[in-house]
């Protein structure tokens, strides 16, 4: 069931104010968190965007969640939003690099819950890879994480044609229904997004690929773990990455051009015991477009994920 469009301008209206928080390199991002007393916490969430969006696409999701006892983080990654690229763009650090200064700067130590969204989702696996120790769930939404290769056997140029690349931003990331039925969200997210998207973002799917194997974490084995999707297993395997294994969760919308219905139902097979929600009525960003299911399906996640005994 398609649900409700939200009130778009009520929602952002109550949206947390952000502050600008250390990163790597001595550098700053800008910051929504939702801190709340450690007694009263269910765990942590961070949330990370799209390659054109900005943590201003999490509106409908970081108050809600933290009125669910979560503390929630989002935050503009460089060159997003409010966050410059860095000093005069020449830093050296990474995405990965960027998000463990961020946690460390505050004081979040223990496993926190990740949900990468598109572009986020592959810098969300590859923090995993990195730093399994500090992740206990692992949502990838709309995202293939550099594994497409693996799972569009013939390639992805029949799904994403230039001509589909070249569109302007919120044809590509907005669903149909959407945009048809809520065309003041529509609205709220170009006047959001559009004006912070970075000049250099292209959407070149025969980027999609796995990368390699990385280096061993400090404090974790000796020796790296797989990458691709064999590495996503065993992220999940208890006693691969983790003496527990992180829970995969995949979440897609059934319009979704990039990360097809089908395509996430390949990768699901591929990862036993992971878990998979198709979202009717919503395109490429269902937080925004659907985000009361949304929100629902990720807190059943996460909260089984510690019914289950994986740390929260």
């Amino acid at each position: 069931m398609i649900e409700h469009p939200p009130n778009t301008q009520a929602s952002i209206d109550s949206h947390p104010e952000g502050h600008f928080a250390a990163i790597a390199d001595g550098d700053a991002a800008w910051v929504c968190d939702t801190s709340a007393p450690r007694e009263q916490l269910r765990g942590t969430l961070v949330f990370l965007h799209s390659a054109v969006g900005n943590q201003g696409t999490f509106t409908h999701q970081v108050s809600w969640f933290a009125e669910h006892g979560f503390r929630t983080l989002a935050y503009d990654r460089r060159g997003h939003g409010r966050t410059p690229p860095g000093q005069q763009g020449s830093s050296k650090a990474t995405a990965t690099d960027d998000l463990l200064a961020l946690l460390d700067g505050k004081q979040i130590t223990a496993p926190v819950h990740v949900v990468g969204a598109a572009a986020g989702g592959r810098l969300a696996v590859d923090f995993a890879f990195e730093h399994p120790e500090r992740v206990t769930t692992l949502t990838l939404v709309c995202s293939m994480a550099g594994i497409a290769a693996e799972i569009y056997p013939e390639g992805t140029s029949a799904l994403l044609p230039p001509e589909f690349l070249a569109l302007t931003p919120y044809l590509r990331e907005l669903g149909p229904v959407y945009r048809g039925d809520n065309p003041q969200g529509t609205e709220a997210w170009r006047e959001l997004v559009e004006r912070s998207v970075p000049e250099d973002i292209v959407s070149d799917p025969a980027l999609w690929v796995a990368k390699p194997k990385p280096t061993a974490s400090a404090g974790h084995q000796n020796t790296p773990g797989p990458r691709g999707v064999q590495g996503l297993a065993w992220l999940m395997e208890p006693g691969g990455a983790t003496p527990h294994g992180i829970p995969i969760h995949l979440i897609t919308g059934d319009a979704d051009p990039y990360t097809t219905p089908s395509a996430y139902t390949r990768l699901s097979r591929s990862l036993p015991g992971s878990a998979l929600d198709v979202i009717t009525g919503s395109g490429h960003s269902p937080y925004w477009e659907q985000p009361g299911i949304f929100n629902a399906k990720v807190l059943h996640h996460v909260s089984a994920a510690a019914t289950q005994g994986a740390i929260a």
